[in-house]
């Protein structure tokens, strides 16, 4: 059996002894169970859990017999091993002000989960019996004052922050596929929920190759993140899960959870693992400066008509593409003929727009320019943006931004035609512009040439 070794793709060059390491003090506790429930009579889930890495992972394993048991083991066995280097990649920058660094570590993320894949059908394809070996992969790397998460499947992540949970990974199933379809005929959908709720649309091993999702999150003192399988989801709605986390903590909190579910059932093997940042005080003192948090952004997109329609999950996804920028009164954010490569949205500040030195526009918060570099080639700016007090922007470069659609076509999709309904009301408010100086034109010649008479 070969495992993925993330040293493979750490390189410290030579004649450096160390390398300079970007980490906020952040501490970490955490507490698992696996249960095998009231009906099956082995338990297909696994987990690994590190604190002191900061790595940890949840897996469920399906296809009966042993098979299930093998998949979700390889899974915990490879992060195991990929710890250490995923720790040390991880904290070679701030990945909120470096794109790079950010795309480089998810990146990571998402090739080790498809080497693992692979492991997975290669190992089952190698069998003489029926094939179907398969599991979920739910993978966090806590690195400072930042999470990463890899997600295959219909297990779940959550994100408790100031008395609020947020389920920060979508399920990959054909009755979660239907529910985004917005389109669907609403009694059709709820019969399908019934019937597709457990049909995976993506899983490690099934195919050849899996495309996970990945995400990226800041991490504050006091936030608490949930992992589970879907043995605890299909019997507690994160509202429960929330109100028994303020309620319980530590170990007896994942006691509680796993037993509630299987005092409502316990169908299927149940995993919990429960990872929380501790709130000490030389942590908040340690960390970057941060203006716009996960949660705040998210609650900033909803507001913007560019995003309108997206779910929560689907903007936790735009995120992993946005970056935070502050600028002074007076500095030039794009120059009127140069290339534009970037969405700008505006959290704080003005923003002066010029024409050949005129001021045509000046934007506010909640607003946002240069969206249509992210769907043209080669767009120039036809104004120059300027700052006309202290602005702070969030920013999602085009790049960026084009390789998250091309792996998520409905949020593309999505984006798209928010982007066409926006210019068509730009277009009719600039063609009433227009009629309006044509009206202001004729008024004045009538007048002109009333006057000559």
């Amino acid at each position: 059996m070969r495992f993925f070794n993330a040293s493979a793709r750490l390189r410290i060059p030579r004649g450096v002894s160390t390398l300079t390491l970007y980490e906020p003090t952040m501490k970490l506790k955490a507490w698992a169970l696996s249960d095998v429930g009231n009906v099956r009579t082995n338990n297909e889930d696994n987990f690994f859990a590190d604190a002191d890495r900061g790595v940890f992972v949840v897996a469920d394993g399906v296809g009966g017999r042993d098979k299930g048991e093998v998949a979700s083991s390889m899974v915990a066995a490879a992060v195991e091993e990929a710890a250490p280097n995923l720790r040390q990649v991880a904290r070679e920058a701030d990945p909120v002000k470096s794109p790079d660094h950010r795309e480089r570590m998810l990146d990571l993320i998402r090739r080790h989960i498809q080497q693992v894949n692979t492991d997975i059908f290669n190992e089952d394809t190698s069998r003489d019996n029926e094939h179907g070996m398969a599991t979920t992969t739910d993978l966090l790397v806590v690195a400072g004052s930042s999470a990463y998460v890899g997600h295959v499947g219909d297990s779940r992540v959550y994100l408790i922050r100031n008395g609020q949970i947020y389920r920060i990974t979508e399920d990959h199933t054909y009755a979660e596929m239907l529910r985004r379809n917005q389109r669907a005929e609403m009694r059709r959908l709820a019969e399908a929920n019934k019937k597709f709720e457990h049909m995976l649309t993506r899983s490690m091993g099934a195919k050849p190759h899996v495309e996970p999702d990945t995400l990226f999150i800041d991490v504050r003192p006091g936030d608490q993140f949930v992992l589970c399988t879907d043995g605890l989801t299909d019997y507690l709605s994160g509202s429960e899960i929330l109100e028994r986390s303020t309620n319980m903590k530590g170990q007896r909190l994942v006691d509680e959870l796993v037993a509630e579910a299987k005092q409502r059932g316990g169908r299927d093997n149940i995993t919990v693992v429960v990872v929380d940042v501790l709130d000490e005080p030389d942590t908040a003192r340690s960390l970057p400066p941060q203006a716009v948090d996960t949660i705040r952004q998210i609650n900033f997109l909803e507001q913007i008509e560019l995003f309108d329609g997206l779910a929560a999950v689907e903007l936790i996804k735009v995120l992993r593409t946005v970056y935070e920028r502050s600028y002074s009164p007076g500095d030039i954010i794009l120059r009127q003929g140069e290339q534009s490569g970037a969405l700008y949205l505006i959290v704080e500040g003005e923003i002066a727009l010029t024409v050949d030195g005129t001021e045509v526009a000046r934007l506010h918060a909640g607003q946002h320019f240069g969206e249509l570099a992210l769907f043209a080639d080669d767009h120039t700016r036809s104004a120059t943006a300027t700052c006309a007090s202290e602005a702070l922007l969030l920013v999602i470069p085009a790049d960026k931004f084009e390789k998250l659609t091309g792996e998520d076509l409905e949020i593309g999709n999505k984006l798209l035609r928010n982007l066409v309904r926006h210019a068509g009301q730009h277009i009719r408010m600039m063609n009433a512009r227009l009629a309006a100086g044509a009206h202001m034109d004729t008024m004045e010649m009538m007048k002109r040439d009333l006057g000559k008479d």
